[in-house]
């Protein structure tokens, strides 16, 4: 009892002090065992963890006992950021064993020594055939060592041979990355198929590989692609637009129920024939009941609890925008395996040091402006004992997330109605706070954040989203476009609005949002264009409310590959990437680096 005691001061020397005179005068105690293993684990002695780990296992009836217990404490060791230490203990075992040679190259890669990594993984995949994560893990090392083909093959065989979804997430994110290697075109229809994987990760990709073919409604992939994704390209839409003309007088009813589909992802949002009275699924909504899900998310807005609101004018009128398109229109995500935050946050930025949320006991997050659920749901399944709080202005969005978070089977979230504004009444504190393109939308960013910033837990991480000055010229244009051309935001008005960009000359400044994926929903048309209030930021001001709020800029999560390595080429020797002065030059020389939005984390 004195151990645990000590354990929880963190006095771990002490405790496995006293823990060694327990199993020494009472060896068959297997609590005492495992106690010891942990105390030694944390007073950074892994070897004799090792050994305490193997008595646990050992008497307990597990074979190989002594493998496995190196096995499971170098995962302990590279979970906590201690990579080096956990290839010492790997190299200790003095066998050729797949599990620990699957440990060795992990810990590897953690410490950014990829090629012995590949190494590691390939004597793994050796040792037992069909060792899906020794393959996978394979893949994404050669993949970051530039052998882009061979590495996705990898990924390839490992979602194969896998009952799980995991390796198919892993295979959909190299796909969107890389495109596609030839012969493996196979994969994305049985990606399309899996649950838990974002199909919307596929659709350009898949857009690339049917537009080989000559006759792409008879591409093998194109009925997939319209059932699963909503297509974001102008030459497509225009090519479907002609489609539905033609199937009105050649009907084949497997194509005209995916471009159903497609019509209603897209809100109808496709320009009608001159003079003609569009009737059939293809055109419009379904009847005056409307369609089953969305009264269900009525049902549930109706019902919505609120948390905290107030009456601030710039909030009332966001709101008043969202009740009528709930935003983002598809919830797409990845439903990854959970982890615990420390090996989550560790694989995003190594050079992490310090004290790190997320051991044991709950992990508490509040998104901040959940939408219809996009985050929350990340949260919900990305994170080891995950306790998500998710709120947001529009109760019509929060009907659709919770409505999505219980076809998930998600227990771990709620949901409530609540101004960032108001709360400050809040009395929990959170290990995390997430809140991506909210705080922007704000009348006052920084009064939003201070809230935010007020119920963070000590040690705590925030993962933000915030508009770029830099990054959003074409929609600067375009927000310019429509006040001088007075759209109005009715389903109609923006359905004309959608016709006059597709209209404007290639050069004009605002044609650029016609590649916009938001530009294919009219929900995504009216939030990326037609928001009633934005605020865009600039680099010095990124750092200098970051340093106000006593926060420490952790780094950029970054969508592609690219702005990483032209800050690598600038700053060669800043492996952490965390100097927001030298991200000011980088993006000085790359002004659509930061196109999406400053998606970041900061900590406490």
């Amino acid at each position: 009892n004195r151990a645990r005691a000590w354990l929880g001061a963190g006095r771990a020397a002490d405790a496995a002090k006293a823990l060694a005179a327990v199993v020494k005068a009472h060896p068959d105690r297997v609590e005492a065992w495992r106690l010891l293993a942990e105390a030694r684990l944390e007073s950074n002695d892994a070897r004799g963890a090792v050994k305490a780990q193997s008595e646990v296992l050992s008497r307990t009836g597990t074979k190989r006992a002594a493998v496995l217990a190196a096995v499971q404490i170098g995962g302990w060791l590279r979970e906590r950021g201690r990579a080096t230490e956990a290839i010492e203990v790997y190299a200790a075992v003095k066998e050729t064993d797949a599990d620990v040679l699957l440990g060795l190259g992990n810990a590897k890669r953690a410490i950014g020594d990829d090629r012995s990594a590949i190494d590691a993984f390939r004597k793994a995949a050796s040792a037992r055939p069909g060792f899906v994560e020794a393959n996978h893990n394979l893949g994404l090392a050669l993949i970051a060592t530039g052998s882009v083909p061979a590495g996705i093959a990898k990924l390839a065989e490992a979602a194969r041979a896998s009952t799980e979804t995991w390796p198919w997430i892993s295979l959909t994110d190299a796909f969107a990355a890389h495109g596609v290697p030839e012969g493996l075109e196979g994969s994305i229809a049985e990606a399309f198929t899996k649950d838990g994987v974002d199909h919307q990760a596929l659709e350009r990709v898949t857009r690339e590989a049917i537009e080989r073919t000559a006759a792409w409604e008879r591409h093998p992939l194109f009925v997939p692609l319209l059932e699963h994704a909503i297509v974001q390209d102008p030459r497509w839409e225009a090519f479907l637009v002609d489609l539905r003309r033609r199937l009105a007088s050649e009907p084949d009813e497997r194509l005209i129920l995916a471009m159903a589909r497609q019509a209603w992802y897209t809100e109808y949002a496709w320009p009608l024939p001159p003079g003609a009275e569009p009737i059939g699924p293809m055109y419009g909504p379904p009847g005056p009941d409307g369609d089953a899900a969305e009264l269900e998310e009525i049902r549930r807005a109706e019902a919505m609890p609120v948390l905290a609101m107030t009456t601030d004018s710039t909030s009332a009128a966001v709101r008043a925008m969202y009740e009528e398109n709930p935003y983002p229109r598809l919830a797409s995500q990845h439903r990854k395996p959970a982890e615990p935050f420390p090996q989550v946050i560790r694989s995003l930025f190594p050079h992490l040091t310090g004290p790190l949320p997320g051991g044991d006991g709950p992990f508490r997050v509040l998104i901040a402006g959940c939408g219809t659920g996009q985050q929350a749901l990340a949260a919900a399944t990305r994170y080891s004992r995950a306790e998500v709080t998710a709120i947001d202005l529009s109760r019509r969005s929060l009907g659709r997330a919770s409505r999505t978070a219980d076809a998930w089977g998600l227990t771990n979230v709620k949901f409530a109605q609540a101004d960032i504004l108001a709360l400050g009444c809040v009395s929990e504190r959170f290990e995390l706070v997430e809140s991506g393109g909210v705080l922007h939308h704000l009348a006052d960013p920084y009064a939003g954040w201070k809230v935010l910033r007020g119920l963070l837990a000590p040690c705590g991480f925030m993962k933000l989203a915030l508009y770029s000055e830099r990054g959003r010229p074409a929609v600067i244009a375009a927000r310019a476009f429509v006040e001088a051309t007075g759209f109005s935001t009715t389903p109609d008005g923006l359905r004309a609005a959608r016709a006059a960009f597709l209209a404007l000359p290639e050069d004009h400044p605002a044609r650029p949002i016609v590649y916009s994926p938001d530009f294919y929903s009219l929900t995504g048309l009216r939030d990326l264009v037609f928001h009633v209030h934005e605020i865009r930021y600039t680099m010095p001001r990124l750092a200098s409310e970051i340093a106000s709020l006593g926060l420490a800029f952790v780094g950029f999560q970054h969508a592609r590959p690219e702005p990483r390595a032209w800050y690598r080429e600038r700053f060669p020797d800043d492996v952490a990437q965390a100097d927001l002065a030298r991200w000011e030059q980088v993006e000085d020389a790359h002004p659509h680096a930061f196109a999406g939005m400053y998606q970041f984390w900061v900590r406490g």
